[in-house]
């Protein structure tokens, strides 16, 4: 049998993780490969402005879109099986209607804001712009997710994340004036012209029907989870806003690239996020949990050697994605990337309190995270720098995924993941950032502990491909879908 006959045989289920996964490594690689053009490209400052405007496009966007592709979007598409396109597009809809009331409010006090938000009105209209069409691709991403169809959330990740990049490089090269405009521009305009794409499809397949009872049962569910979805964005995003405002456009700049060499340690869970969320919602209503551990406890294993590996190449990392007056930002790193494997301890409880609707408790995490945050970096960014805000947003993960943890249990009320291990690997990590910072000058002793790391995997690696077994179990999975 040839090697394409066997991938045509594979289960949905395998296809759709292995294309979210390939779209993730895509979407991320591009970031990857882009981030020292621009850098290079573009002064600190103008980068910094950039970074502004995405901090703020994530927190606005909560508020304007109300969160509705989120935890509420996939309690849908588990309850309304039959009708997920009506639910869909009756969803978009009061997104929009959602968006044109906070878009005149906004508008409306911008005289204000101006000077805390430090965006022009163009900025805010290309900002709302994105607002009014994003949901209709983020709505169609997700339900393919759900009913496992591979190619659409593979061939659309390619366009959103190629095309866009491309046109904001272009702009920066070529255009004149302002680089920063010239690539939000480029970027998020791109963005919009694809999402009216999706948008027409969701038209066309619903011949605008709205259903407005489902707007009743999205208000409920999302609205306490609101402040959740808020706090999770101010968490982490208002670090950049609050280092341009207490420190510097530039400090900004330093700081966002860090974020950018986090991404690489998240890639792996991003990769197979989407596809487990219908798959741990299918076991937790059997109450198979230990189905969901076997397939959690190998990822959780692969994000944390991921971060290992980025924390101890830190400094060759920032001198590739940045040039030299980057270089101090090295020692940021660790506590960024240990924050992202946070973010997947709380990922993974969250995602369970959801199924359980245990929303409050987990808006009381992230607004407690949020608030802790923002605190610190008042007190501590004036004193110590942007860095301090790297150790302020890891000891807000850390809480909010402690917090989670008990509302999981909650819902739940029985054992789902082996914490004991998750807990080991959590410690190790933490060691391993702690000793990453006084060696960073010394880079045989940082090789040398890469190669015996690599030695051992290599040793271990039947073992250790045995343990994760994912395709095994998504495999296993057919029979559930």
């Amino acid at each position: 049998m040839s090697l394409f006959s066997k991938i045509k045989n594979l289960p949905n289920g395998v296809k759709t993780a292995a294309a979210f996964f390939i779209a993730s490594l895509i979407s991320k690689g591009m970031s990857f490969i882009t981030t020292p053009i621009f850098t290079r490209l573009m002064t600190s400052d103008e980068y910094g402005q950039v970074s502004l405007f995405l901090s703020w496009l994530s927190i606005l966007g909560i508020i304007a879109m109300f969160s509705l592709d989120r935890g509420v979007y996939n309690v849908g598409m588990m309850e309304y099986k039959d009708k997920r396109k009506g639910f869909s597009f009756s969803l978009l809809i009061l997104s929009n209607l959602i968006t044109l009331v906070v878009g005149v409010v906004v508008f409306a006090i911008y005289p204000y804001i101006s000077d805390f938000i430090n965006l022009d009105r163009s900025m805010l209209l290309i900002m709302f712009a994105v607002f009014l069409t994003q949901p209709a691709y983020t709505f169609f991403i997700a339900r393919s997710k759900f009913e496992y169809r591979y190619k659409p959330v593979l061939i659309s990740a390619i366009v959103m994340t190629v095309v866009p990049m491309l046109m904001s490089l272009l702009l920066v090269v070529f255009g004149s004036g302002d680089k920063a405009y010239a690539r939000i521009i480029g970027l998020e305009c791109t963005n919009v012209i694809i999402y009216l794409v999706f948008y027409a499809y969701h038209i066309k397949v619903n011949k605008f029907k709205v259903n407005t009872s489902y707007w009743k049962d999205a208000f409920l569910f999302n609205l306490p989870l609101l402040p959740h979805y808020l706090s999770q964005f101010i968490l982490s995003g208002s670090d950049r806003i609050m280092i341009s405002y207490l420190e510097s456009e530039t400090a900004t700049a330093y700081y966002s690239v860090t974020y950018s060499i986090g991404a690489i340690a998240i890639l792996v869970w991003n990769a197979v996020d989407g596809t487990l969320v219908p798959y741990m919602y299918k076991n937790c209503e059997k109450r198979t949990f230990v189905n969901i551990s076997n397939i959690c406890i190998p990822i959780v294993s692969l994000v944390a050697i991921c971060c290992g590996f980025v924390i101890m190449l830190a400094p060759e990392i920032v001198m590739i994605m940045a040039p030299n007056e980057y270089y101090e930002a090295i020692y940021v790193v660790p506590p960024i990337i240990v924050g992202v494997f946070f973010q997947v301890h709380f990922s993974l409880y969250a995602n369970i309190a959801y199924y359980y609707k245990k929303q409050k408790i987990v808006m009381c995490a992230s607004i407690t995270a949020a608030s802790v945050n923002i605190i610190l970096n008042f007190l501590l960014i004036p004193r110590y720098g942007y860095i301090a805000a790297g150790y302020t947003t890891l000891l807000s993960y850390i809480i909010q995924a402690v917090i989670d943890y008990v509302a999981m249990y909650k819902g739940a009320k029985d054992k789902i993941y082996d914490m004991r291990s998750i807990g080991l690997i959590s410690i190790v990590l933490l060691v391993i950032s702690g000793v990453a910072i006084f060696i960073y000058d010394y880079w045989y002793i940082r090789y040398g502990i890469l190669l015996a790391s690599i030695v051992i995997v290599v040793l271990n690696r039947k073992k250790i491909m045995h343990q994760i077994g994912l395709v095994k179990t998504l495999r296993n999975n057919k029979s559930q879908v």
